[in-house]
């Protein structure tokens, strides 16, 4: 019998984070890849325009899997090639793990595989 004990050697960061507009540019495809954990973080990500007015946004708790890939909604018109803005937070209870943001075009471009 086999048994697999986890522990972190560091807090989990974000390893990659990227953000791909769909063809109608009203949706997010949204990827992130974390380092290994061995309790499980929380991931928030804010979408904010040109102008810093949120216009998505995303809370997942405890999430499980190191590859995530979400899709996001626009609260309002999309503004085709202005330069979008995406904080992604890894939190644990109220202490902060790792931050990074994406800045990215919104026109859409076919996903790298």
């Amino acid at each position: 019998m086999q048994i697999q004990i986890n522990w972190e050697d560091q807090a989990p960061q974000i390893a990659a984070a990227v953000v791909y507009p769909y063809p109608d540019l009203r949706r997010l495809w949204l990827r992130v890849a974390l380092t290994a954990f061995a309790e499980y973080p929380n991931l928030d990500v804010v979408i904010t325009d040109p102008e810093g007015h949120t216009v998505a946004s995303l809370s997942a708790v405890e999430v499980r899997e190191q590859e995530l890939a979400y899709t996001l909604h626009l609260r309002q018109a999309p503004q085709p090639a202005a330069v979008y803005h995406a904080q992604v937070l890894l939190t644990r209870g109220d202490a902060l793990l790792h931050q990074m943001t994406v800045d990215f075009p919104l026109t859409f471009v076919e996903p790298a595989s």
